[in-house]
């Protein structure tokens, strides 16, 4: 069962060298994922693919290490 936002704790698992994209993992549940793009809203992944779907928004935003570095 998927937690809630409000119960898990964060903790920053990748932030790009260029400051766009900040990726962050659960400690309680590591299939759950978020990633604050330009410090936006953040966007929430969970389940077996949230691991490469939170890899290609990063891409995707601008930072292609994110592929090679996490």
């Amino acid at each position: 069962m998927k937690p809630k936002v409000s119960e898990v704790s964060w903790m920053e698992f990748y932030t790009s060298e260029n400051g766009v994209a900040l990726c962050e993992i659960a400690q309680e549940d590591r299939d759950f994922i978020r990633v604050r793009i330009n410090g936006g809203r953040p966007k929430y992944f969970y389940g077996e693919n949230a691991y490469n779907d939170s890899r290609r928004l990063i891409a995707d935003s601008g930072d292609f290490a994110a592929w090679t570095k996490f």
